[in-house]
């Protein structure tokens, strides 16, 4: 798989795996306009799977609202390309998974827009 991404995002991919391996942490991603590449990337390394605990991806905003529980307000305000829907959108998966897995805190991981990378938040 790696073979079809593009080597700089195969090596971010590694550093974000090796890391969360390190402290132990585990990953949840949530995707649009990336189409679930964020997701092949940490996958496409090896013992990713001891860290990577799902992936989502959410393209219309319908599915947005369904799936993820953003509300509709920020997407109408804001837009689906925005960082206030990233960060609903990584704060919403980052809460599920931390109270599911009582209390494990998991990096969360949400992008709305293939470029820039400031739209990529972090919760």
């Amino acid at each position: 798989m790696d073979d079809c991404l593009d080597p700089q995002l195969i090596e971010e991919a590694r550093r974000v795996v090796t890391a969360n391996l390190a402290a132990g942490r585990r990953i949840v991603v949530a995707e649009s306009c990336t189409g679930g590449l964020v997701s092949a990337a940490l996958t496409s390394i090896a013992g990713s799977s001891s860290v990577f605990e799902a992936g989502y991806v959410t393209y219309s905003n319908d599915a947005k609202m369904d799936m993820l529980q953003v509300d509709s307000n920020i997407l109408e305000t804001f837009g689906a390309v925005s960082i206030a829907t990233a960060w609903a959108i990584g704060w919403q998966i980052g809460w599920w998974h931390w109270a599911i897995r009582c209390k494990i805190i998991y990096p969360s991981v949400s992008t709305t827009s293939r470029i820039p990378s400031s739209m990529i938040a972090c919760v």
